[in-house]
């Protein structure tokens, strides 16, 4: 017979146990609960680790016993496999060309090939573009805050100027005597912002360059090639290698004031991060901000594109010839794709 405080003990002992059982089953359950402390000095990046707000965040904090999301939210994607039909087109100049190939893939059998050629002394360069209603009812048809990806893999030195990725905006505008938006029939592009990948010969790998050509004490366009200016370099140890698949994400916060940000990843490593900017321009205002002497400017979508652009002008390209491949590109919200 088991005496009452024997009885007693043995209860104890269950109910610790029991109860030790539910805080690891809460433990397993839960993807990333913090303390009030982290909550208020931490952030969630993509993958879902708790990280400071200057480390690669998403920059939603996390409160008190709510959990981080892991998983972000694509709404759009493509890995070619049924061909190029995917991208919103393509823009070549001078000797250019976009090819489905299988020559180098990331995954699956079909991949992206961005040709540019300027052997007969001319710029050259294409842009695969998306820029489709892809989030909603959104009239500029790109998320206001979204994740920008694509895997890209260059087989030879880029010119020390090459464009690979761009962020514009398109608009229509008008002369003085329109009075609609159907009268405005020129169609212009205006490149916001971009990154280079700039051969570096003494690593022998590119360095990644983020520039932009929105005036930061305006918010007016800043004008064309040569007036944009560098914002961030990637690190020493953040390099396209040579005949390699690199992950290149970024974060677009779209603003026409100064609440824009910029982050951006290569191979899941944060190489930039510039936030309280104009990531926007403003086409809808009657002013001579973009062409003077006319009257209108009627917004157009947010445009972003994957690029092999030789278009610099400098008319010292080497090599001629260059190719760059482009696979598993895709837009998402509320978190990073992550490599």
């Amino acid at each position: 017979m088991i005496d009452i405080k024997s009885k007693t003990n043995y209860l104890k002992v269950i109910s610790i146990f029991a109860l030790t059982g539910l805080l690891l089953l809460g433990i397993s359950n839960a993807k990333a609960v913090v303390s009030s402390f982290e909550a208020e000095n931490a952030s969630v990046s993509g993958n879902g680790t708790i990280v400071n707000d200057t480390d690669a965040s998403t920059g939603k904090y996390i409160k008190f016993g709510e959990t981080a999301s892991i998983v972000p939210d694509i709404i759009w994607q493509t890995g070619m496999e049924s061909g190029l039909g995917d991208w919103t087109g393509f823009s070549p100049s001078g000797v250019a060309w976009e090819e489905l190939t299988q020559a180098q893939v990331h995954s699956g059998s079909n991949a992206l090939a961005l040709h540019a050629d300027a052997s007969d002394g001319t710029s050259s360069g294409i842009r695969a573009t998306l820029n489709d209603r892809i989030y909603g009812n959104d009239p500029d048809n790109l998320p206001p805050d979204g994740y920008y990806s694509a895997w890209y893999y260059i087989p030879q030195k880029l010119d020390p100027k090459n464009n690979i990725y761009q962020w514009k905006q398109a608009y229509l505008h008008c002369l003085a005597d329109n009075t609609t938006s159907t009268d405005c029939t020129k169609q212009t592009r205006r490149l916001l912002f971009s990154i280079r990948a700039m051969w570096d010969s003494t690593t022998g790998d590119h360095k990644l360059d983020l520039r932009g050509r929105i005036d930061q004490t305006t918010g007016k366009w800043s004008g064309s090639a040569g007036a944009d200016s560098t914002i961030a370099v990637s690190g020493a140890n953040l390099r396209m290698r040579l005949n390699t698949w690199h992950h290149l994400e970024c974060r677009y916060v779209w603003s026409e004031g100064k609440t824009g940000r910029i982050q951006c990843w290569l191979d899941g490593q944060l190489w930039a991060d510039v936030n309280n900017i104009y990531t926007q321009i403003n086409l809808t205002q009657t002013s001579d901000q973009l062409n003077p002497g006319e009257k209108t400017y009627i917004s157009k979508p947010r445009q972003w594109t994957v690029n092999n652009y030789m278009t610099e002008g400098d008319g010292l390209w080497n090599p001629l010839k260059t190719v760059i491949y482009i696979d598993d590109a895709a837009i998402s919200i509320g978190g990073r794709v992550g490599p």
